[in-house]
């Protein structure tokens, strides 16, 4: 406690999770009996990165002057001692983040060997955290989390030198976790009793809309005439979304009230933050159904007389998982689920660090096999509370990239698709259409590097693979984790060569002039000679 009688916080950015956070404080503090290797799992969706960020906003001294640490349980704040090296894998393949370990080691290789006999010999244990092991690699259908975890984490966590702390997919969480000495690993389930936390989850949801009637101009704290944010605090007659009003205590209420109908676990971290983030942008639907929603009537299953909770009427409107988000969320506005799930499928089934906005529209219009330019365009507005814009970089100019607030979400769009392959290969065919003039340096950059990756995930890379412009200007890293994912039997001669001198052109900044110089000269060798042609003459046109 501080002092003798306020009761501690919770942390701010996680809302709870103090098992976990003890947890993780003592593994930081190496106290005797705490676990050498934290292995945490759970659904998509039940905070795994949450937890490790608020975790690691201890270890910048700025964010953990803001957390007010004196005010959390102690138990839960590790001490102000240099942070856990982190390796963030996302978007990222094994190889680079074994050099980043090699550099964080000041090796001047990264062969594996070399990297874990340095660490071996260490006579002060490294204290590494790996966040997102499931957003590793740039091309997704690669299986580049399952890499990881076998060829870097199993061997970390088998070193004795080593302390681990890592968020990994279930599927993959046994596995790591038999490889320390029994008594030295702790397998933390997110959607265990244990560890859930509901208290957590009620924070969540009434801090969520805490932040909503605080962003409304105080519109719901009490009175009904604020002007409040659009979308929020409603138009109709000055009227106060229901969510809302009449103020902390209704909110607290209805959180306590929503959280109750869910599974703690299974994406219910997600649930909530997409529900509420859905129903407090229909606000109008909310005010115009009030009298139906809101109003304490008899409960059918109650004695005559008997009203119902205006409160838990209120909180069995929100859906309970993200399926029923999505398809509530479009007909509230007055759209069919399949329209709402057509536009979000682009994507779902997106790359790396997200889809161009100009390319949403054609890509949605292959996958829906009509046109949808319009609908998307239309339809933007709408599909906000599950869309983050990010800035993008294509060398001097910024682009917008358009992507899904989180995988598991990716997970429920692509689920509800009648045939996955059917919609990459759809994709792909779209994406090539957008090369100009077949002239590969001319492409769109995420048509450039990420074609690959959905020829791949529609099982039609092997065909693509005889190109030696894209050879050239695709991006060697995205590509050769792609054609490194096809069986070798299946792969042509020119895929062959390409796999062999891939890591040379990996290696370091390699313009795409001296790319076309080395596969050249590998094509030559492997006596390719049409192909050697053709990259001569791509490198006499970049001279």
């Amino acid at each position: 406690m501080t002092g003798s009688s306020q009761p501690h916080r919770p942390h701010p950015y996680i809302g709870g999770r103090n098992a976990v956070l003890r947890t993780l404080a003592a593994w930081q503090m190496d106290w005797p009996g705490a676990p050498r290797v934290v292995v945490l799992t759970g659904s998509p969706g039940t905070g795994r990165t949450r937890i490790l960020e608020g975790f690691l906003m201890f270890g910048d001294p700025e964010q953990r002057a803001r957390l007010d640490p004196d005010s959390l349980d102690p138990a839960t704040v590790p001490p102000d001692l240099p942070p856990p090296t982190v390796l963030s894998p996302a978007g990222r393949t094994t190889g680079q983040l074994l050099a980043d370990l090699a550099g964080v080691l000041s090796l001047p290789s990264a062969e594996p060997d070399r990297v874990f006999a340095e660490l071996a010999a260490r006579t002060e244990p490294l204290a590494l955290v790996v966040p997102e092991v499931d957003r590793a690699g740039p091309v997704a259908a690669a299986e580049e989390p399952v890499r990881l975890v076998r060829e870097l984490l199993k061997p970390l966590a088998a070193l004795p030198t080593v302390r681990l702390v890592a968020a990994v997919p279930r599927a993959l969480a046994t596995e790591l976790k038999r490889e320390p000495t029994p008594g030295t690993a702790l397998l933390i389930d997110l959607d265990e009793k244990r560890w859930s936390d509901l208290e957590g989850l009620v924070n969540q949801a009434a801090s969520h809309l805490d932040t909503a009637a605080a962003a409304a101009g105080g519109a719901a704290g009490g009175t009904a005439g604020g002007t409040g944010a659009t979308g929020i605090a409603g138009t109709m007659s000055g009227a106060v979304h229901p969510l809302l009003g009449p103020g902390a205590t209704h909110r607290r209420k209805l959180a306590e009230a929503y959280v109750a109908r869910l599974d703690p676990g299974a994406e219910s971290r997600l649930t909530v933050r997409l529900a509420l983030s859905s129903a407090l942008t229909q606000a109008d639907w909310f005010l115009a159904h009030r009298g139906n929603v809101v109003r304490a009537e008899p409960a059918p299953d109650a004695s005559a007389g008997t009203p119902a909770d205006p409160v838990t009427a209120l909180a069995e409107t929100l859906p309970t998982d993200l399926s029923a988000v999505l398809d509530l969320h479009a007909t509230r506005a007055g759209v069919a689920p399949a329209t709402l799930r057509a536009v979000l499928t682009p994507l779902a089934l997106a790359e790396h660090q997200g889809l161009p906005a100009e390319l949403h529209g054609p890509l949605a219009s292959a996958v829906a096999g009509r046109d949808m330019n319009t609908t998307v365009a239309e339809l933007a507005a709408l599909t906000e509370p599950f869309v983050e814009r990010v800035e993008g970089h294509d060398g001097d100019r910024t682009r917008t990239l358009l992507r899904l607030v989180h995988p598991a979400l990716a997970d429920t769009v692509r689920a509800g698709l009648q045939d996955v392959g059917t919609a990459q290969t759809r994709t792909a065919m779209a994406l090539l259409e957008e090369v100009p003039e077949q002239d590969w340096s001319k492409a769109d950059p995420y048509v450039r590097d990420h074609i690959a990756s959905h020829t791949l995930a529609a099982g039609l890379l092997p065909q693509l693979l005889t190109d030696p412009g894209l050879f050239t200007y695709a991006d060697p890293v995205c590509l050769h984790a792609a054609v490194a994912s096809v069986p070798a039997d299946s792969l042509g001669a020119a895929a062959r060569t390409y796999l062999r001198t891939a890591p040379a052109l990996i290696d370091g900044d390699v313009p795409p002039t001296r790319r076309a110089e080395l596969l050249e000269a590998a094509f030559t060798e492997d006596g390719l000679t049409e192909h050697a042609t053709a990259l001569r003459q791509l490198a006499t046109q970049n001279d």
